[in-house]
């Protein structure tokens, strides 16, 4: 009889196992989790949980009849020539294996078990954070992505006076274009936040309950709670002797298959051939559940289908504004370009050389966030995308060629 085993009850997992029940997988589906809790959404972890605005339980994900869901069991060995895995319960057989393990939060050594320091990654980390804080808490957040900015917002939502110190000249430098980071940087204040852009923090030593960082500048930060966001690590440590290749993830060729017979990889931890000489590894809900979808329908085809290809998008709530980011920004032309109506909402477009949309990093313009998703997939010129918005102003200045 068949087997889908999957370890991880990630979004990539989870999609993965509903969507072969609800394709007729002609076997069993198995999902392995470490966590002891059911399989939540994390993305809300950072946000409505932290604030309370939401709970819990309304973080959880389904699970479809027909899924066995193994909760609190780690797996520890892989054995892709007897197609077992080793976990807590014992050697578990399967016919086919997605790897779903996801990340975990990256933390220097020198800070591991030190009094006073936070992650969030799980739903335990925010219960714990949010014990920790107090109405008047003192917190710094070392990093200023997507999960640094989301946390402060929250926490100033609690209360807290909260500086984020982010290494980088600006916030989500590694999703936004310069232009919409210095507008976010230049919002950081009147929402509560200090940003500290451009220093990293060189030590951190803790006494009477009290953290303090040395800044690469000279600075000395004092904070009661301090959060680290430097992003996530993928969950590899398992997989050592699988004879899987490992390199910052399970690296996989354009379909997610990770090299050995019956084995895909998704989500946080797959590393994604792109046809050439390079690969990329993507930490974001969307893309997890788009690897989940794509995989479990390879496994209910039983045949190779085209390679997996989804468009580009990010998306968060940080300091009072919906940031959404569309395919690539990497093209000739980036243009600025502002809503009449409202001065809030404002975009930067990108176009390749031809003229056709590319992408779009877009601030609180929803309108003219789905015009783009809508039209990327349809080829669309830079020029005829403007002509559908409403009244709208363009920065000249802004465009630039990369």
């Amino acid at each position: 009889m068949r087997r889908c085993l999957i370890v991880g009850g990630s979004a990539a997992g989870m999609r993965a196992a509903a969507d072969l029940v609800a394709g007729g997988y002609d076997g069993s589906v198995t999902v392995v989790d470490a966590d002891p809790h059911a399989p939540y959404d994390r993305t809300v972890l950072s946000t409505g949980v932290l604030t309370g605005v939401r709970e819990a339980e309304d973080a959880v994900l389904d699970v479809p009849n027909g899924v066995e869901l193994l909760r609190g069991i780690r797996a520890h060995q892989l054995d892709t020539v007897n197609r077992t895995v080793r976990t807590d319960v014992g050697d578990l057989s399967y016919t086919e294996l997605i790897l779903a393990t996801g990340g975990v939060a990256s933390l220097p050594d020198a800070w591991r078990g030190m009094e006073g320091v936070f992650t969030v990654r799980s739903l335990d980390d925010v219960r714990a954070l949010k014990e920790a804080v107090g109405a008047a808490s003192r917190v710094a957040v070392v990093g200023g992505g997507v999960l640094g900015m989301e946390i402060a917002t929250s926490l100033v939502d609690l209360g807290s006076r909260v500086e984020v110190i982010e290494a980088a000249d600006l916030p989500l430098g590694r999703v936004l274009p310069a232009e919409l980071g210095r507008l976010l940087r230049d919002r950081a204040a009147s929402h509560g936040v200090t940003l500290t852009c451009g220093v990293s923090v060189e030590s951190m030593d803790r006494a009477a309950g009290v953290s303090q960082l040395t800044l690469s500048d000279g600075r000395l930060v004092t904070a009661d709670v301090v959060v680290v966001a430097l992003g996530n690590r993928p969950a590899t440590g398992w997989l050592a002797g699988s004879g899987l290749t490992i390199e910052d993830g399970v690296v996989c060729d354009e379909r997610l298959r990770a090299g050995a017979p019956g084995v895909w990889a998704a989500g946080d931890l797959a590393r994604v051939r792109d046809g050439g000489a390079g690969s990329t590894r993507s930490e974001h809900w969307t893309r997890a559940g788009e690897h989940g979808a794509y995989v479990a329908r390879s496994i209910l085809l039983s045949e190779d289908g085209p390679e997996f290809s989804a468009l580009s998008y990010v998306w968060t709530d940080v300091l009072g504004t919906r940031i959404q980011v569309l395919g690539t920004l990497a093209a000739a032309r980036h243009v600025l370009v502002r809503n009449v109506a409202d001065d809030d909402q404002l975009a930067v477009l990108a176009a390749t050389p031809d003229g056709a949309v590319s992408g779009a990093a877009v601030l609180g313009w929803q309108r003219l966030a789905l015009a783009v998703r809508r039209q990327l997939t349809q080829g669309v010129s830079l020029d005829e995308l403007l002509g559908s918005l409403p009244p709208h102003r363009l920065n000249e200045s802004s465009m630039s060629d990369a």
